[in-house]
């Protein structure tokens, strides 16, 4: 102990403020892993750090910081440090389901931006959402047709090397 504290036996400057720090942190983050382990309760308004919010949705925490730098995710931050709530889960919900289906982060942030205001409440904005999903359902269909294409090239090589 002696040596921890130096030759007079007194404590460094700022020790005592460093361990009440961490004191605080441990017990924070008891808290929320406590929280964590909990099923979700829709009616609590939970905010989770970027850690938490990775493992949830079993995406790596740059992807998270990516997403956060595109403006899909639009997290509070307080002291430099992300605080996601429930609007970003169901932002992360969204970006995942239009994933999916194979939209590009671009036309995710429209819909997102779309959502975000209105909610899709009118009948104009769930249009405007269908159209979205009519435009990617016609560029899936040209990328078939082009893989078909390829796949009747490729069996036509296959035969031609065959005696």
């Amino acid at each position: 102990m002696r040596l921890l504290f130096g030759r007079r036996g007194q404590m460094p400057q700022g020790y005592a403020t460093e361990i009440c720090h961490r004191d605080k942190c441990y017990a924070r983050m008891g808290e929320e892993r406590e929280r964590a382990s909990r099923p979700f309760d829709p009616g609590e308004v939970r905010c989770m750090k970027i850690g938490e919010f990775s493992r949830e949705f079993q995406v790596p925490q740059h992807t998270i910081r990516y997403y956060v730098e595109l403006g899909l995710l639009v997290p509070e931050v307080k002291n430099h440090q992300y605080s996601f709530n429930e609007d970003c889960r169901a932002d992360m919900k969204l970006i995942e389901k239009s994933k999916a289906v194979g939209f590009p982060l671009k036309d995710i942030h429209k819909i997102l931006s779309l959502r975000r205001l209105s909610n899709f409440a009118s009948p104009e904005d769930s249009g405007q959402l269908a159209l979205y999903m009519e435009e990617r359902l016609r560029e899936l269909e040209q990328e078939r047709e082009q893989w078909e294409q390829r796949k009747r090239r490729l069996e036509r090589r296959i035969a031609d090397l065959e005696p």
